[in-house]
């Protein structure tokens, strides 16, 4: 008899955890590098061009080199504060107003025309991280730096803006380098990093630097690092996105599926329970308590009844 009653209140549970999240999926099969919310829009960076999604009407638009794209292989996403569309391609920067489209190349002053990675800071600069440098536009003016001026590596594949305003560069093999608008700072593996190729960057509501890498997440508080590798909970040790939501939960996205972490407990969403693909690129909510997860075979969204 008590066998029956664990087993039942265990069927209950799982029938009762399956009731609390809805899935969907936008399922065209574009390899989604990065996902941006703006209000009922969500801009998705893809291979094959910029696609967005009206939630509300469900409709999608697409965008390509057709329509003005620099390049049809989109990395990141950025919207300032007039509510234009930056997009980091591997064929320059553009930039859409709602209306018309603007290209910056290195012919413009931009350090590489491979752009992976891209923000904007409290002044509305854009900074981009590139396959040879970084760039910042002040709206008239491109300034490059590069490791002459103090950046440890030039290849850069990430990006991320802390509450103090200092830019992070995540490089592809040799750490992550700090700019506070005057002096560099720079760390590896020998300061307590636990991998040197820095995939994805976030800044968490208590200030601390998470750095995604192919051996883990390693996470910064000014002082002392901290890692977290498949051994401490992390579904999968390549680390491809992380953000942030309620709770200060932080959600991160590898090669092999999502691992949602409150600083105690871990929770996973694979194939296995509702995901469309298990590499996750990109991560972003809406106020509703939903969740986007950009992946290689496109968009899954998830619904959690709290």
């Amino acid at each position: 008899m008590k066998y029956f009653s664990l087993s039942f209140w265990l069927l209950f549970l799982w029938i009762l955890s399956a009731f609390s999240q809805t899935w969907q999926h936008f399922t065209d099969k574009r390899y989604i590098n990065d996902l941006v919310r703006e209000k009922n829009l969500l801009w998705a960076a893809t291979a094959e061009g910029v696609m967005c999604l009206d939630l509300a009407k469900n409709k999608k638009q697409f965008f390509t080199t057709q329509d003005g794209l620099a390049h049809n292989i989109v990395e990141a996403i950025a919207i300032d504060s007039k509510g234009q569309k930056w997009f980091a391609t591997d064929g320059g920067v553009s930039v859409f107003d709602g209306k018309k489209w603007k290209t910056y190349t290195t012919q413009h002053g931009l350090a590489n025309n491979e752009v992976r990675a891209i923000g904007i800071d409290a002044q509305n600069n854009i900074w981009v991280g590139t396959a040879w440098g970084v760039s910042k536009f002040d709206g008239q003016n491109w300034t490059t730096y590069r490791e002459e001026q103090g950046l440890i590596s030039n290849g850069i594949y990430s990006l991320a803006i802390d509450q103090q305003g200092n830019i992070w560069f995540g490089t592809d093999w040799h750490g992550v380098s700090k700019f506070d608008g005057k002096q560099w700072f720079s760390y590896t593996k020998k300061d307590g990093l636990i991998d040197n190729r820095i995939y994805t960057i976030a800044v968490d509501p208590q200030g601390n630097i998470w750095l995604g890498t192919f051996y883990g997440v390693s996470v910064y508080n000014g002082k002392t690092w901290k890692s977290y590798q498949e051994k401490d909970g992390l579904v999968n040790h390549w680390t491809r996105t992380i953000s942030f939501h309620q709770q200060n939960q932080a959600w991160i996205g590898t090669e092999g599926g999502v691992a949602k972490f409150d600083g105690k407990q871990w929770t996973y969403y694979t194939t296995q329970n509702g995901l469309i693909d298990n590499h996750v690129y990109a991560i972003t909510f809406d106020k509703q308590n939903n969740t986007f997860f950009g992946t290689d075979k496109g968009i899954s969204y998830l619904s959690l009844k709290q």
